[in-house]
């Protein structure tokens, strides 16, 4: 999974990825980043982030492995493939159907390791909060103030945004949040540790279900 921040006040335009994660059954990993390449060129440092989302993969697997990411084909593949077939690291096959990926087979061209990329989202239709609930899983989706984040906020430590940043919150929930000494880092981290999980618990009783 990835975080993304749009260039306008409204989270819309240019996205950039400045979180992402993954995880397999006892083992996850989340990566934010890099403030001083930040500072140089965002649009680098987001495309290399993603390439070092990708790298940890194949750093922590010794066999082929199929990962899957909710609404890949529209989203996060975007980026993916943009990123990578800038890199000599990674050979990337993606797969279109109806003018949508529905795979990306990614080699390590070092290793020979392979990876390969699924969209959820045809397999269980519908927001992963909304698949959650409907699996009934110990995890649910996290809140979190999208439109907070910007360029100037990605280091933000501090009293918590202003609700209004936040999508489908209510004032009770909202109160729950501490008030101070909110850290931008360590809520992304949080927020993208319950999706990438809640994705896994949904997928095991799926497939003990079969």
């Amino acid at each position: 999974d990835f975080e993304t921040f749009g260039n306008d006040e409204t989270g819309l335009g240019q996205q950039y990825v400045y979180a992402g994660g993954w995880c397999v059954k006892n083992n996850e990993k989340i990566i934010y980043i890099n403030k001083e390449e930040v500072e140089n060129n965002l649009i680098l440092a987001s495309e290399l982030l993603i390439q070092r989302v990708i790298k940890s993969i194949f750093d922590n697997i010794n066999e082929k492995y199929t990962f899957y990411a909710h609404n890949l084909g529209r989203f996060d593949s975007v980026f993916i493939i943009e990123s990578l077939s800038k890199s000599d690291e990674f050979e990337i096959r993606p797969v279109w159907k109806d003018n949508a990926i529905i795979s990306i087979k990614i080699k390590e061209k070092e290793t020979k390791k392979i990876i390969k990329l699924l969209d959820s989202n045809k397999i269980m239709k519908g927001s992963l909060s909304q698949i959650l609930q409907t699996f009934d899983c110990k995890i649910k989706k996290g809140v979190f103030p999208y439109t907070f984040v910007n360029a100037n906020t990605l280091f933000y430590e501090g009293e918590k945004p202003d609700k209004k940043y936040f999508n489908n919150i209510s004032s009770a929930e909202y109160n729950l949040i501490p008030k101070n000494k909110w850290n931008m880092v360590k809520e992304v981290s949080d927020y993208l540790k319950k999706d990438i999980n809640g994705l896994l618990e949904v997928l095991y009783k799926m497939s003990e279900s079969l």
